[in-house]
């Protein structure tokens, strides 16, 4: 399984090259799943753009499934921030979000973010 987080769909949706490598994995997996903070910080950068999100939306449900957290969750997305600010300190919550979900689920993070640089499961797309 691959997750997506919010730079690897930013990217696939701007076209850019990256993005094409990102296009390239959601062409050839079949489990492809996106965190609802991931959707949450897109609809934000759209608002804040003014670009419509509802398109985008749509198509990201099609194509991944939509996947939260839970109270039994935090615990381990604390520890995981925690961990993640000692190697980078620039780490955001929703990117400890999401390494917990992929930690949970054993699957890779795709992402063209180098916050996620020395995180274990992670595609960087440069």
């Amino acid at each position: 399984m691959f997750i997506f987080d919010t730079s690897a769909w930013v990217e696939y949706f701007i076209g850019s090259s990256r993005g094409a490598k990102v296009r390239d994995i959601l062409e050839s997996q079949e489990k492809i799943a996106t965190p609802i903070i991931v959707l949450i910080e897109l609809s934000c950068k759209a608002s804040k753009e003014g670009v419509d999100f509802t398109s985008n939306v749509d198509f990201i449900r099609q194509k991944s499934t939509i996947i939260g957290i839970g109270v039994d969750d935090v615990e381990s997305v604390g520890k995981t921030y925690a961990k993640m600010r000692k190697i980078n300190g620039k780490t955001s919550l929703p990117d400890a979000v999401v390494a917990t979900a992929a930690k949970d689920n054993g699957a890779t993070i795709v992402t063209c973010d180098r916050d996620f640089i020395g995180v274990e499961n992670v595609n960087l797309i440069s």
